[in-house]
């Protein structure tokens, strides 16, 4: 018997509704995972098997019902691993157990929180690699729930069990334990109340083992989970923990709002360093602003405990693109657009700065935050030299900026207006939405075109205040549009 667990959206895609959350057999193998994600349009299903996060990718197209989906799950399978050089492993532990497949709900917290890291990956490779190329990959990621293992090993070591440990059944036979009535899951580690195997009347009792004997047994034991995991347990380490506390933030940014506050409480007790725990609940649990403020500033300061001083000095200039950077980066992203919502201009300006300072290349838009605040502050030198560091940006918030800028710096003089007529060259969509000819739409739209009117709305919703508040401005750009 093979076991899928799926996810409610994978479910919903193949009509199927699991009720009940299987338990684990003790074949290793038998246990897998499954989910749904997109890249771009494309959708794409991935399968992990349980015990070693081992996946197999596959497109989902096409795929929406039950029997397309098993038929797809063996196909790629077979085909995936063959060409990883495990066809044996399929052909062996997994081709045998296609003919019984059941579905599940999901259970396993370390297998979701490993799937979504997996996904995020999976998403990050399909862009750039070939599907055969990202899965491959994907099983050469060292996996924290694994101390730090990859996948393809931890297949490999299962596969590779001595007889002894496995029939061909998959079947866990007798380990240290046994003759107490337990037996213990090497890979849990949970031991469970079992019955002594049936002996037949002409067998003879076994004779008690000596305190010798059950220490050897145990050393034996302990000899062949070193064999299959590589190393004995530790107790998790502080990155470790995050890590967990992490992937429940991934499931929460998917879940419902009351799920996701409990997710992100989940995540604080088991690491108090996640710091988009504490971005998640200022968002949906506050009530105050104060609330609100009190929340962000303990993640900025969890999310700096957790990288260190080390990785501040070493890094600096190279965050975001670091991914364990981006929960400090979107905490402090978080603060410092609260505190300009409630008129705290200097903080967020100081945040903003050295979130630049952090990350020169601003993958999350900051400097155009900067500039308004700028403006705002009457910093016009510092807007002065904020433009010029990045002279490249074509966008309308920032020709529109330099512009008004300008004007409010000269007046009306050739100068500003043939930055004013740069600026309408490169969206024109903008001045009716300034000057009122044109009304903002209810809600912003979701994605933005540079040159088109998604930018201009955009821009508009956030610059209409810096030009009203400019003596002149909205006239001098009436006369000259």
């Amino acid at each position: 018997m093979m076991i899928i667990r799926l996810t409610q959206k994978l479910a919903k895609k193949i009509k199927v509704a699991p009720t009940t959350v299987e338990s684990r057999t003790e074949n290793p193998f038998t246990d897998w995972t499954a989910n749904l994600f997109t890249v771009g349009r494309a959708q794409y299903i991935i399968l992990i098997h349980s015990a070693s996060l081992y996946s197999v990718v596959f497109p989902g197209r096409g795929i929406n019902d039950s029997g397309k989906f098993i038929k797809h799950v063996l196909s790629a399978m077979g085909e995936q691993m063959e060409d990883a050089g495990y066809g044996d492993v399929f052909e062996k532990h997994l081709a045998p157990l296609a003919e019984n497949i059941r579905f599940s709900k999901t259970g396993d917290r370390r297998v979701l929180g490993s799937m979504n890291d997996l996904v995020l990956q999976a998403k990050y490779r399909l862009a750039d690699e070939s599907l055969a190329d990202a899965v491959k990959g994907l099983n050469k990621t060292p996996m924290g729930a694994l101390g730090y293992q990859y996948p393809r090993d931890a297949l490999a070591k299962l596969a590779h069990l001595p007889e002894s440990v496995e029939s061909s059944l998959g079947e866990v036979l007798p380990f240290p334990g046994w003759e107490r009535g337990e037996k213990e899951d090497p890979l849990t580690g949970k031991t469970s109340d079992t019955q002594k195997p049936a002996t037949s009347g002409n067998q003879s009792k076994a004779a008690p083992k000596t305190p010798a004997q059950k220490r050897a047994e145990t050393m034996k034991f302990q000899k062949e989970m070193v064999a299959l995991f590589g190393q004995v347990r530790k107790p998790a380490s502080k990155e470790q923990l995050l890590d967990e506390a992490q992937n429940l933030i991934y499931d929460a940014w998917e879940s419902s709002a009351a799920r996701a506050v409990k997710l992100a409480q989940q995540a604080l007790e088991i690491s108090p360093d996640c710091a988009d725990a504490y971005v998640l609940l200022a968002d949906l649990e506050a009530v105050t602003i104060r609330e609100r403020i009190e929340l962000l500033r303990q993640g900025v300061a969890a999310g700096s405990r957790a990288l260190g001083k080390r990785f501040f000095r070493e890094n600096v200039g190279h965050f975001w693109g670091l991914l364990e950077s981006r929960p400090f980066m979107r905490a402090m992203g978080a603060l410092a657009n609260l505190c300009w919502e409630i008129g705290q201009g200097d903080e967020a300006s100081e945040l903003w700065r050295e979130m630049l300072r952090l990350n020169p290349n601003d993958n999350q838009g900051v400097r155009y935050l900067l500039l308004s605040c700028l403006l705002e502050l009457n910093c016009y030198e510092e807007a002065e030299d904020l433009l010029k560091c990045y002279a490249g940006d074509f966008s309308a918030e920032w020709s529109y900026g330099e512009a008004l800028l300008a004007f409010r710096i000269d007046g009306d003089t050739p100068s500003s207006r043939r930055k004013l007529s740069a600026a309408q060259k490169q969206n024109p969509h903008v001045p009716p939405y300034l000057l009122g000819s044109k009304k903002l739409p209810k809600r912003l739209p979701e994605y933005i075109s540079p040159g088109d009117q998604t930018e201009a709305i955009s821009y508009v919703s956030r610059g209409l205040a810096e030009w009203a508040k400019t003596p002149g401005a909205l006239d001098w750009l009436k006369r000259n549009s």
